[in-house]
């Protein structure tokens, strides 16, 4: 069975289930029978939850450094990408 409805007139009242954040963009209903209902939502990150995630990470990350990976070209032989890196180019 299927029924067609307009976005508003479905997701309105399902706009109060509890825990989807604030600045929903869109969600996917997922129900199984005798199963969990899933909800996988897309939404616009608050300011203080981005700033939380950042802060979260620091502590992980703080050991690494970036380092630009060199390109070598197609034209440049085995035996000068070997020079180049002994050079520390």
């Amino acid at each position: 069975m299927t029924k067609l409805a307009n976005g508003p007139e479905l997701i309105l009242p399902l706009l109060g289930i509890e825990g989807l954040p604030k600045h929903l963009i869109s969600f996917e209903l997922r129900c199984k029978a005798d199963g969990l209902v899933e909800i996988q939502c897309e939404f616009h990150i608050e300011e203080a939850l981005l700033q939380a995630i950042e802060e979260s990470w620091k502590p992980v990350v703080a050991d690494y450094v970036l380092v630009k990976k060199q390109r070598i070209s197609p034209e440049v032989t085995a035996a000068e990408s070997t020079a180049v890196e002994e050079k520390g180019v």
